[in-house]
C-alpha cells in the first residue's frame, strides 16, 4: 500500500520538488545514456527525502523538521533556475 502524503495545508517546497523530480524521471526514462542509472537513483533519493519530512509531519504536527526542512531547501537548490523556485523556497 502507497503511503499518503503529509500535506497539510500543501506544501508549495513539496509540490515544486515533486514536480521537478516527475520531469526529469520522464525525460531520463528512455535514454540509454550511461548517466541515467545515477540520474534515478537521485531522484529515488530525493523522493526518500521528501518521505522523511513527510513522516516528520505526522510525528510531530505542522511545523515539521526544521533540519529535513533545510535538506529540501538545499535539494531544491538544483533547481533554482526554475521559474517556480523562488516561490516555492520563500513558503
Amino acid at each position: 500500500m502507497t503511503e499518503q502524503p503529509f500535506t497539510e495545508p500543501p506544501d508549495p517546497l513539496l509540490e515544486f520538488i515533486r514536480d521537478r523530480q516527475d520531469e526529469d524521471e520522464l525525460s531520463w526514462l528512455p535514454s540509454h545514456d550511461p548517466m541515467r542509472a545515477r540520474i534515478l537513483r537521485d531522484i529515488e533519493a530525493g523522493r526518500a527525502i521528501l518521505l522523511a519530512y513527510e513522516r516528520s509531519g505526522r510525528a510531530i504536527g505542522a511545523g515539521l523538521s526544521k533540519d529535513i526542512r533545510a535538506l529540501l531547501v538545499a535539494r531544491a537548490a538544483i533547481w533554482q533556475d526554475h521559474p517556480g523556485y523562488a516561490a516555492a523556497v520563500a513558503s
